[in-house]
């Protein structure tokens, strides 16, 4: 019996350190003083997250939050987890440009983003972050506004078409989804026309395939790969980059051959193409080296898109739903849209946009409830120290917006959809980084500025023309934070035409 214990036990040994992250004892000392709930040991919360159902995931975490105040510790699977929620520490670590890099779970983006700006840390980062920033200044922005007024007059023909109530963020999505296709790639998919493209289908399927991988932490490349969801995330992932590479190389050939130059548009009123993202990732030439090859440029191609549609189809899911919700504030964001555009049915400019101020407070307030990023994380790579607590290096992370911006000590009656809170006055009361939608810091967002951009301009043409009615209760919402924030069931509301 010697010999078969001793090989369970090397075994054992062997299957830890393949599944496990081991931290060093100085990390392992530290984060042992700091609170948290009870865990395992070696798989830490690991079996309690692996049990919970979708609409748990939340519930879960908060009590982790009420429980243990201000800073607390959660093993997972050897990773050394800490949760924080005060400000002031957020501060700390978001602002410094020494922990940038991202923490557990932006792995799973590696085959679909490689490195972009969203994965990657350290120099290229750095490099690449200095590069693409002028590429979202307003003036180029002001390009966009075409593409989008035009999906936005789709999208609201979409909303009138049928009379039962409509499955929100099924049609958002897909006017999102060609937005994006349009302004980061130059291309149409057509997709609020034709949602059964198979492009569609594509984005969905490895968007499910990186939630499968969030919920089983523990799945190394080669178990996932053999799974059913696994090999259809491969073949979509193989399809998705055959697209790329093909839209990057007729882009590459048009502007090698001056079609592009001579057809770009340098305004929003030209009529002209828009310059794409891909156009100007073309035209870069970098003199760090870190944007000069096709998988440089398809790395950030691939980002944008990725960041640009989900979560901006899920801010706008949750706005229409508050709108339609809270009758009062719908009528009064309609009065401001009539006061700037009166009976003309003419497309939303610059300085239309810049007149909407009780808009941007209901979309301020909608991402405060419904932030599209619940959560984000760094990975320490030294020692950090906060108030009273001292973070080591290993240590991941976690900062959670949903919890933050439903603190009671920083928004009073933080459960109630109140836009007011962001008027001027209130607002410069709070901390800066009591609210975070766009991330802060060096990392923030990148396309932070596009993003409101597009939530004007379409929630201003559904408004101008619509009457919304939310069917769906906002008791009878199970939100889930896979990826990007969404509710377990379908929001339903019933859209009319303001003019019959």
């Amino acid at each position: 019996m010697i010999v078969p214990c001793a090989l369970i036990f090397v075994f054992l040994i062997v299957f830890i350190l393949y599944l496990c992250e081991i931290p060093s004892l100085h990390t392992y000392r530290l984060i042992q003083k700091i609170p948290g709930p009870k865990s395992l040991p070696i798989f830490g919360i690991a079996i309690e997250l692996f049990k919970l159902n979708y609409e748990d995931i939340f519930p879960y975490f908060n009590k982790i939050i009420q429980d243990y105040p201000r800073v607390r510790k959660a093993w997972l699977l050897g990773m050394p987890i800490v949760i924080l929620s005060e400000p002031e520490d957020i501060k700390i670590i978001m602002n410094s440009t020494t922990h940038i890099q991202k923490g557990f779970g932006y792995q799973f983006f590696g085959p679909w983003l490689s490195e972009g700006l969203l994965t990657s840390d350290g120099d290229k980062w750095k490099a690449r972050r200095k590069i693409l920033t002028p590429s979202f200044h307003f003036k180029i922005l002001d390009n966009t506004l075409g593409p989008l007024n035009e999906q936005s007059r789709l999208l609201l023909k979409n909303f009138l078409k049928k009379d039962e109530p409509l499955d929100l963020h099924s049609v958002i999505s897909l006017c999102t989804l060609d937005v994006i296709c349009e302004t980061a790639m130059g291309c149409s998919v057509n997709a609020q026309n034709n949602p059964t493209n198979n492009y569609i289908n594509t984005i969905k399927i490895l968007t499910n395939g990186i939630v499968y991988r969030l919920l089983n932490l523990y799945m190394k490349d080669w178990q996932f790969n053999i799974t059913s969801i696994g090999r259809s995330f491969n073949k979509s992932l193989k399809e998705h980059h055959d697209f790329t590479d093909k839209i990057i190389n007729q882009r590459k050939l048009e502007y090698k051959n001056s079609k592009l130059i001579e057809d770009f548009d340098e305004g929003s009123t030209s009529g002209k193409m828009p310059r794409a993202f891909l156009d100007m990732l073309i035209e870069l030439k970098s003199p760090y080296g870190y944007l000069s090859s096709d998988l440089d440029i398809k790395e950030e191609v691939n980002t944008f898109m990725f960041e640009g549609h989900d979560t901006t189809s899920s801010a706008l899911t949750f706005a229409v739903f508050n709108l339609g919700l809270h009758k009062d504030i719908q009528e009064k964001a309609y009065q401001e849209q009539y006061e700037i555009f009166g009976n003309s049915d003419r497309f939303a400019t610059t300085k239309d946009l810049q007149k909407m101020t009780y808009l941007t407070k209901v979309i301020k307030e909608t991402l405060r409830l419904f932030p599209s990023v619940p959560y984000m994380s760094r990975k320490l790579n030294k020692d950090v120290q906060l108030k009273d607590v001292l973070l080591p290096p290993g240590a991941h992370v976690l900062i959670m917006p949903y919890f933050l911006h439903r603190d009671n000590n920083i928004y009073p009656n933080a459960e109630t959809f109140d836009p007011e809170r962001f008027n001027t006055d209130e607002a410069t009361k709070r901390h800066p980084f009591a609210y975070i939608p766009f991330s802060a810091g060096p990392r923030n967002c990148i396309g932070q500025k596009f993003a409101m951009m597009e939530l004007k301009v379409v929630l201003s043409t559904l408004i101008r023309f619509c009457k919304l009615d939310s069917v769906t209760k906002l008791e009878e919402l199970e939100l889930t934070p896979l990826v990007i924030l969404r509710n377990i069931s379908p929001i339903y509301v019933k859209v009319t035409s303001r003019f019959d």
